[in-house]
């Protein structure tokens, strides 16, 4: 704006505005500003037809409002939900043909439609499109087929990430059915996909990850082992009479899970291109503790609503579950939950846990049961929406059926008038919804909403059933580091036993923070030993 100003009120002998005022020229700009008014109301038309697709009321205050009252609509949010200042203001910019046509004129009418047009004349706030759901991967002949649910009632582009054992390996989209075929997949590779979708005004939608995994490998006639997260199926010598492709998915779908059972591991789906002569020896990893071997079935599903029970062979100490088939489709270990009830207590669970920051001032804590696919898409949730991992955790904790949870966060130093919105924190009992949920978020947010915070140390504070002994204490410093987008530290599945349990060891990397040192106040549980 101002270089315009300049031109036309400084250019030598007035030449930018006598030719600005050369009505050809002022036709031309004139024209443009009206075609850029009629664009927004056709913008705001189709955004209020992608959200409220049975409103014609609607949809025409919206078109009204994208060519002459957007800017006032983008105002007044900013002033009721941030703080007003020349940052959050700066929206309020007239476009450069309004400027043009006002400042050729010297009639203060135009300058007063001028000074109107700079905040009226702006664009509809964006509409954000809905994030897409049910994606999965499954073998299609040779290929990889990626299905999810279509995006009703909007015009939009599918973008796709493809990740090769968790390395981005490429990029593409789709603007046809909401499907893609991965053609010739690498052998021995761990593929994951990522879709999103965005629409022709370059608004875009949250990214949804693959509910499984997937990958192919060749079994030769001497057998062979492979490894999938946190399942290993072996196949022993002259499973198959000559080399043949193997194709294995794991994924998290509680819908296929029956209602009178709870899922304990991961779906399991295997295929081959030949007929297995001998059973394979299948060993998959559970969160669950404690588990008896008379207690677990596995669900050996025929089709969607129809299964076979398989008993297991083994149930070992360090959360795993073996058993033999040979015929195989998908395969779910499961508890039944109807036999639990006359059996005593469920069996406790072997929770992570990942601390994030969400926009400047949110911090979040998300308990999860111990497995690599969920790991995994909570890291994705959070770096889609831009979020900064905090790096220490709280160590691993086992939650047994009515255990009482406190979090609470708390600030030392800084300005006094720092606090929390939920200065009590938060307080849960575990109940059986608890235990059988992948996950679980808990919200913090740091008032008042500043732009910048000075530097302060938070401290995190997880008590578990009101007991000293069971209280764990972590700190950090606030705000970050500038992030070098690295992953919250991996979880080591080798394990380790304390006392009867067989859990996960967690190395000291997990108990430090990088480039700070933890802090631990008498009471906590030291060491790499979870919760009990």
């Amino acid at each position: 704006m101002t270089i315009v100003w300049w031109h036309i009120f400084y250019s030598p002998k007035d030449v930018i505005y006598n030719l600005l005022s050369w009505k050809p020229a002022m036709l031309v700009i004139v024209l443009g500003k009206e075609m850029i008014r009629t664009r927004k109301i056709i913008k705001g038309v189709k955004l209020g037809g992608g959200a409220f697709p049975d409103s014609l009321l609607i949809c025409t205050i919206l078109g009204m409002f994208g060519a002459c009252g957007g800017g006032f609509v983008k105002n007044a949010a900013t002033f009721v939900r941030k703080q007003w200042n020349h940052e959050t203001s700066n929206k309020a910019q007239p476009s450069v043909l309004v400027i043009l046509q006002s400042t050729t004129s010297r009639n203060p009418a135009d300058l007063i439609q001028h000074c109107c047009s700079s905040t009226t004349n702006c664009d509809v706030p964006d509409i954000a499109l809905p994030q897409i759901e049910n994606v999965s991967s499954q073998r299609s002949g040779s290929d990889i087929l990626l299905t999810w649910n279509a995006v009703s009632d909007r015009n939009v582009l599918y973008n796709i990430e493809i990740f090769c054992d968790d390395e981005k390996h490429g990029e593409t989209h789709t603007t046809e059915v909401p499907q893609y075929r991965m053609k010739s997949p690498i052998l021995g590779k761990t593929y994951r996909f990522q879709v999103w979708a965005k629409d022709e005004w370059g608004n875009s939608g949250i990214k949804t990850q693959s509910k499984n995994v997937i990958k192919v490998e060749n079994i030769g006639v001497e057998g062979d082992t492979v490894n999938l997260n946190e399942c290993k199926v072996t196949f022993p010598d002259g499973t198959f009479n000559e080399t043949t492709k193997v194709w294995m998915s794991l994924g998290l779908d509680n819908s296929i899970c029956p209602p009178q059972y709870i899922a304990i591991t991961p779906a399991l789906d295997i295929s081959a291109e030949s007929t297995l002569r001998k059973s394979a020896l299948v060993q998959m990893k559970t969160w669950r503790l404690e588990l008896k071997k008379e207690n677990v079935d596995i669900l050996h599903f025929t089709n969607d609503t129809d299964w076979n029970i398989i008993k297991p062979d083994l149930v070992t100490h360090d959360r795993t579950i073996e058993f033999r088939c040979q015929e195989f489709s998908r395969v779910l270990a499961v508890i039944n939950a109807i036999k639990r009830w006359f059996s005593g207590p469920p069996p406790p669970v072997l929770k992570e846990n990942f601390l994030y920051i969400m926009g400047h001032n949110q911090i979040c804590i998300t308990f999860f049961s111990l497995s690599e696919l969920v790991e995994r898409s909570i890291i994705t949730y959070y770096e889609s929406r831009g979020a900064q991992p905090v790096p220490t955790r709280f160590n691993q904790v086992i939650l047994r059926h009515g255990d009482k949870i406190h979090l609470k966060l708390r600030i030392e130093g800084g300005p006094g008038d720092l606090q929390f919105n939920e200065p009590n924190g938060h307080r849960f009992s575990v109940d059986d919804d608890f235990l059988m949920a992948s996950r679980h978020d808990f919200e913090f947010e740091l008032l008042p909403n500043l732009q910048q915070y000075p530097q302060i140390v938070i401290k995190c504070e997880m008590e578990k059933n009101e007991d000293e002994i069971n209280r764990k204490v972590i700190k950090f410093t606030f705000p970050l580091k500038p992030p070098e987008r690295r992953e919250p530290p991996p979880i080591n599945f080798a394990g380790a036993n304390i006392g009867n349990l067989h859990l996960p060891e967690r190395g000291n990397q997990n108990n430090q923070q990088m480039g700070q040192n933890e802090q631990e106040e008498a009471g906590a549980v030291g060491g790499n030993q979870a919760i009990e």
